[in-house]
């Protein structure tokens, strides 16, 4: 691919380009090429040609050709157009002959710092047994015998055989004085055993100390600990960013994020994903000190847990628990204290982003929206929405963060929450009618991949039989969903300029081996591969 830097030959080729080719012309004056112009900074020109090139999903629109300058998108159209272009000014072609370009995806709500240490976790995901998650460990401890610490994410008790949670007196069995801490897939809940337990103060709450079982803030709390004693090296986020971009994901919300992290994320040398963080609220109160403007080293807002998950029982609900009587979930933050860090994030012109998974943790959301007049503010997850609470999200216009994916692993839902309260779980169809919905993974809640989130999204568990496929009125068709974890997801994280790949937007997308606008079976959707994916211009993965 050429570089320029000459600014006479940039100027007379804009100057051409105004005569003889208006539909460039707009993009070959706006106020970023100018500068590049007169900085003499380098910038890349480069022509895409494709037999397919999806631009936008909502509404749909395919051409044949690209062109990029520098970062952006300057020209979407006929590839002739394209190759005449590159031939006469110069610059790479890009042919993706027998590929389709597609925008690239947006992931609103991950959390990079625990997907940087996964390759230091033992992965439990799908494990059906009590039995068969001691058995793993057991390994890992005779293979990590200089391991600091054992720690575990991705069981489900809901899997098991035993359908009961594992505790401190299973673990015993391990017999070592090593740190054991075993996360359950939704991370609001673990358990650990006597070494690992040491390392908290009995002042603690939310912990279960005859049965070693952590509750919400406590499972956070041994996670930073256990990382502190670990120790995560840059390489490790620059390993979780190659892992974004092998999934096509080109932006990124990262949730929870402590100022440790973000240091060491933005001292790595790697081209990193147009990126958002919401800060923990600790991290958050120390940061807005400084008194510096939103987006300063990519920090753009707080984000609250408000309520836990609905596999830990600590959602909190507006009825109790269909398998737990009495029991409703609970809240790790009171509602005053909460009203405080809002007004703390409206006065310093930040954002906010609130955890709300159960019903009751979200009327609470919207009481305090509506009552600051804050229009437009992210909420994450809003798993299960009443129809009286449709009606107040119209006003609020808020933007959500979607993770389609729960429909397929959430297989116990109806066990939770009873037939009666089923329509109200994961309703995609209804939400994105009436706000900024995006699609996102929770990763390493749920797997990064896109193309999973797509797949539950127009499917709704029918091919897996799940009980939630009763619930057909919230799936939607392939564009919207494409649409929602694109342009739909860039907007959930307030970019204007991402999501699509028309003229003046981030010149971000990938090259995939189907089409998936072609694929008449649903299922197909999980097997298309990524070929490349760019940022910005530039090529990240291929």
């Amino acid at each position: 691919m050429r570089c320029f830097g000459c600014v006479a030959r940039l100027c007379w080729g804009g100057a051409l380009g105004l005569s003889v080719f208006p539909c460039v012309a707009l993009s070959l004056v706006s106020p970023w090429v100018w500068r590049s112009f007169w900085g003499c900074s380098l910038v890349l020109l480069y022509g895409v040609v494709a037999d397919s090139i999806v631009v936008s999903f909502t509404p749909l629109r395919i051409v044949s050709g690209l062109l990029v300058f520098g970062d952006r998108v300057v020209y979407c159209g006929d590839h002739g157009f394209v190759e005449g272009f590159i031939d006469r000014f110069g610059g790479e072609l890009v042919d993706y002959s027998g590929y389709t370009v597609l925008p690239g995806f947006l992931d609103p709500h991950l959390h990079l710092g625990s997907l940087a240490a996964w390759d230091r976790i033992v992965d439990l995901s799908g494990v059906d047994s009590i039995e068969e998650l001691l058995s793993i460990v057991k390994k890992v401890l005779l293979r990590e015998k200089r391991a600091s610490w054992i720690v575990g994410r991705g069981w489900d008790h809901m899997r098991f055989k035993e359908k009961r949670l594992p505790t401190i007196r299973d673990l015993e069995q391990l017999d070592t004085d090593k740190p054991v801490f075993l996360i359950r897939v939704c991370g609001h809940i673990a358990v650990a055993n006597k070494a690992a337990l040491e390392k908290l103060g009995r002042e603690l709450e939310n912990i279960d100390w005859d049965n070693g079982l952590l509750y919400e803030d406590s499972v956070a709390f041994l996670w930073k600990k256990a990382l502190e004693e670990i120790g995560l090296e840059p390489k490790s986020y620059v390993d979780a960013l190659e892992k974004l971009y092998r999934y096509g994901i080109v932006g990124i919300g990262w949730m929870s994020a402590s100022l440790d992290e973000v240091i060491v994320y933005h001292g790595i040398e790697a081209i990193k994903p147009h990126t958002k963080i919401y800060l923990e609220p600790n991290s958050f109160v120390e940061w807005i000190r400084y008194g510096l403007p939103r987006n300063t080293m990519n920090i753009h807002g707080l984000k609250i847990i408000l309520d836990g998950s609905l596999g830990a029982h600590t959602a909190y609900l507006s009825k109790p628990y269909n398998d737990k009587p009495g029991t409703y979930g609970k809240l790790n933050m009171d509602v005053e204290e909460l009203e405080k860090y809002l007004l703390m994030v409206k006065e310093k012109e930040f954002h906010i982003a609130i955890h709300a998974i159960g019903d009751k943790a979200l009327d609470i959301v919207l009481q305090l929206y509506s009552r600051h007049g804050l229009i437009g503010e992210r909420i994450e997850h809003a798993s299960l929405v009443r129809n009286d609470q449709i009606k107040l999200l119209v006003d609020l216009r808020p933007r959500i963060a979607l993770q389609p994916g729960f429909i397929l692993s959430d297989t116990w839902l109806v066990e939770r929450i009873g037939w009666n309260r089923l329509a109200w779980a994961y309703r995609i169809a209804s939400l994105s009618k009436i706000a900024k919905v995006g699609f996102s993974s929770d990763a390493p809640v749920e797997p990064l991949d896109p193309w999973r989130n797509i797949y539950a999204a127009i499917t709704r568990g029918e091919y897996e039989g799940l009980d939630i496929a009763a619930t057909m009125e919230e799936k939607i068709d392939l564009l919207t969903a494409l649409h929602l974890h694109t342009k739909g997801s860039a907007e959930t994280l307030y970019y204007n300029d991402k999501g699509k790949l028309e003229p003046g937007y981030s010149a971000d997308y990938i090259v995939v081996d189907r089409n998936p606008l072609e694929i008449s079976d649903p299922r197909e959707l999980l097997k298309i591969r990524i070929v490349e994916t760019r940022v910005a211009g530039r090529k990240v993965y291929s």
